[in-house]
Parts: C-alpha cells; sequence; structure tokens
C-alpha cells in the first residue's frame, strides 16, 4: 500500500498547532502528539524552569517554557524549559510564532513514553541548531544529565551539587532541587 501521508510546512503546523491545547512537535514534515505530562514532569519541568529564572542573570538571559523552536531542518521541537540570549530578545523580541534564532540551552524532561533514540535524536538537533547546552531531566531515576555537546555529559544524582559555571557562574544549585 502506498504512503498517503503528506508533509506539513512549519506555517501549516503552526495554525494547527495554535488550533488545539494538545502538545505537538513537527518531526520531518510529519505531526507528532505528544502525551501529556504526568504529575513528576510537570513538578521537575516547573523546578528547573523556576531554578533557572532564579539563578540566572534577567539582563543575559530570558526563560521560557513549552516555545516552539524552528529549527534549520524544518522541524519545530518544544523544549520543556528553554533559556535565550537576553540580547536576541531585546534585538529580535519575542515571536508570536516559533523562536528561530539560536537557544542557549533547552531542557527536556523525560516521559515515561519517551524513548532513548528519539531523545538522543533531539540534542543533536538542538546542539546542530547552536544550542550551548542540553539538560536531560530523569524524574523516574532523580537525574539530571547536562550535555555540553552530544559526547560531553555530566550526569547530577540527588545528592550532588549541580555546577554549571560553563554556561554561567551563577549556576550552581544542589540536584535535588529538581525533584522536591
Amino acid at each position: 500500500m502506498a504512503d498517503t501521508r503528506v508533509a506539513i510546512t512549519p506555517d501549516e503546523f503552526l495554525k494547527m498547532a495554535e488550533a488545539t491545547d494538545d502538545r505537538l512537535e513537527l518531526v520531518d514534515g510529519e505531526v507528532l502528539r505528544m502525551s501529556p505530562a504526568g504529575a513528576r514532569h510537570g513538578s521537575a519541568s516547573g523546578n528547573v524552569y523556576y531554578l533557572l529564572r532564579q539563578l540566572l542573570p534577567v539582563e543575559h538571559f530570558r526563560v521560557f517554557n513549552d516555545a516552539g523552536w524552528l529549527l534549520p531542518s524544518g522541524n519545530v521541537r518544544g523544549p520543556d524549559v528553554c533559556v535565550v540570549s537576553a540580547e536576541v530578545v531585546r534585538a529580535k523580541g519575542i515571536p508570536a510564532g516559533w523562536w528561530a534564532e539560536p537557544i542557549e540551552l533547552a531542557v527536556e524532561v523525560i516521559g515515561a513514553e519517551d524513548r532513548a533514540a528519539e531523545l538522543d535524536r533531539k540534542t543533536e538537533e538542538y546542539f546542530a541548531a547552536g544550542a550551548r547546552h542540553v539538560w536531560r531531566v530523569n524524574p523516574e531515576t532523580q537525574k539530571l544529565a547536562i550535555y555540553r555537546s552530544p559526547k560531553d555529559i555530566r550526569i547530577f544524582s540527588l545528592e550532588d551539587e549541580v555546577d554549571g559555571a560553563d554556561f554561567h557562574p551563577a549556576l550552581r544549585f544542589p540536584a535535588r532541587r529538581i525533584f522536591e
């Protein structure tokens, strides 16, 4: 049987996404419906957002949650939390649609249905699009993986102090704060 799927553009996807409350991503021209976030996922995502807002100076960075990011590949991904340079926000404003400028930090909170291969692909796409860091937060194992590149990874457990000084000197906190 022939494949009858029709690829859509990021502009068509934006209209579709604005008409629903569903969490969606556009990958290779195909709309992917993301499963609703569970309570652990929502708690970890909210804690990361709060920590980044609290620790990163607003004159250098802006923190967003659930913002779509148009990647050079044409895919639209929606990191759970992202950090954008305040300079970009001052120069370009906050877009009504997707971010197209590089995001400094993308955070993915791992859900029960997330597959390792897809998380690896997202991480690689984020770096290819200009991200300086990618964080993967796992509420199940209560670990934070900080990627400085697809191959340079540091893992933090509950008892560890997160040291993100290579991103910004103020980014230091007990890892357990993400999972409280």
